[in-house]
């Protein structure tokens, strides 16, 4: 029956063990071992699905640097190491169990978000006490947002100076026609 579905292992143990045993539990389940050393590789519940791949979501998670290696790498990102390294750790006090997930979605913002966004989204954080990646990510979002409007804002405040340069210009050129006075006096002779 598992033989119809596909079974996650964790990140990085497929290449280290090519060869390994399952094995079917009498409570439905399915065991994954390598065959030298008898180490379980990963444990699922047998599905009566066809086709569908059955998957551990701490299986992706990259369990082969340790928490402390991943604050040093991340924290790396940021122009005050040391304010990132307090955040993090701060981060790792709040959330132990999800500190894994929590360091994985600050890493993804330092790598879509600019230096100077990330610094700035670290002194908010920093600033208003919010200790989770989620707000981590909103805040970067939210400054991210902000350059965005502003240098739209700015390209509009340009297209503004160089039309009223232009106009200027335009206006400095430009000479008014000039009538005589005696038709002035002829037309308000003629209103009397």
């Amino acid at each position: 029956m598992y033989l119809l579905n596909r079974y996650s292992v964790p990140l990085g143990t497929f290449q280290k063990y090519p060869d390994v045993l399952i094995y079917e539990t009498e409570d439905n389940k399915l065991i994954i071992y390598v065959q030298d050393s008898g180490e379980i590789l990963a444990t699922h519940i047998i599905s009566t699905d066809k086709g569908k791949l059955i998957q551990n979501r701490s299986h992706q998670r990259d369990k082969s640097k340790g928490i402390k290696e991943l604050i040093e790498v991340i924290s790396e990102h940021f122009t005050n190491k040391e304010q990132a390294t307090m955040y993090l750790n701060e981060l790792r006090n709040k959330y132990p169990r999800y500190i894994r997930d929590q360091l994985s979605l600050i890493k993804k913002c330092t790598e879509i978000g600019s230096l100077e966004v990330i610094d700035e989204a670290l002194a908010l954080c920093l600033e208003r006490q919010l200790f989770s990646a989620n707000d981590f990510q909103d805040v970067v979002s939210l400054f991210k947002r902000q350059r965005l409007v502003n240098s739209v804002i700015a390209s509009d405040q340009q297209f503004d100076s160089d039309y009223n340069d232009i106009a200027e210009l335009t206006l400095a050129k430009t000479e008014a026609n000039q009538r005589p006075l005696e038709d002035y006096f002829t037309i308000m002779e003629s209103a009397k």
